[in-house]
């Protein structure tokens, strides 16, 4: 990774928006590679690999100062529990040196001790997770992580803490909405808790899915609200959405509305 300091990113204009950086200070549940407290050694790590950890770490933070100091957001991948609390701490530093005029986004958030959601408040930055991994990982999260897997998945936690915004991390999963939905809200269809996993009530899983992205986006934008000035981007569902989450799909929409257009009836 080469350092960016200095650089100036890419102007914005009429006919373009930065949406962000994404920057990455770890892997995967699957591929084992999630940067987890349970799986390090403090004590005697490899010096080559403590060199090689502190020099990314160096150069991912000369990165999000460039950009903080151009008032442009940067979203890091984090999904460990060591990467979440390496990454708020390392945002929290940068804001408390350069100002807090700009937050920044920590992705995904899998695993988050507890005693590290405060500091996610104190970091003052946005989340941006993805409730519809559940659906796969709830096994890998049982075998692979002993002590984490009693603080995965943290949705309440975190979004008492901070904004919170829930997505599909498609072409991953899928882009249909209602199924990160069920997941937010329920661990299953028998609406038994399967695990320490949070869940958010339907209003608050619905207003993740959609308004939240108006207030992580650090900047105006013109949809995810339904007001006056808002481009009308909406669907109007068959059946009263609180009675079953679980028994709502995509094919189930009495209309659909795309900038103001009815393309379904």
């Amino acid at each position: 990774m080469h350092s960016t300091e200095g650089k100036s990113f890419l102007s914005e204009s009429p006919h373009f928006r930065n949406g962000g950086i994404k920057l990455f200070t770890d892997g995967s549940l699957g591929s084992d590679s999630a940067w987890m407290f349970e799986k390090l050694d403090f004590e005697n790590p490899a010096s080559e690999l403590k060199k090689s950890i502190k020099m990314t770490l160096d150069d991912i933070q000369n990165i999000i100062i460039n950009a903080h100091k151009q008032n442009i957001q940067v979203a890091i991948h984090a999904i460990g529990d060591y990467a979440v609390y390496i990454t708020a701490s390392m945002l929290k530093e940068i804001n408390q040196k350069y100002g807090n005029h700009i937050k920044h986004r920590i992705e995904h958030l899998q695993a988050v001790r507890p005693e590290d959601i405060q500091l996610l408040k104190a970091a003052n930055i946005h989340a941006s997770m993805q409730a519809i991994h559940i659906k796969e990982d709830f096994e890998l999260i049982q075998k692979k992580w002993k002590k984490a897997k009693d603080y995965s998945f943290p949705l309440k936690s975190v979004s008492d803490a901070v904004e919170l915004a829930l997505g599909s991390d498609a072409p991953v999963e899928t882009l249909n909405p209602f199924e990160g939905i069920k997941y937010a809200v329920k661990l299953n269809q028998s609406n038994k808790a399967d695990s320490a996993f949070e869940v958010l009530s339907l209003e608050q899983a619905i207003n993740s899915y959609t308004y939240k992205h108006h207030i992580i986006a650090n900047k105006p934008i013109t949809y995810g609200l339904l007001e006056k000035g808002q481009i009308a981007n909406l669907i109007v569902v068959k059946k009263e959405l609180f009675d079953d989450i679980w028994s709502i799909d995509d094919s189930e929409t009495e209309m659909t509305m795309i900038d103001g257009k009815i393309v379904k009836s």
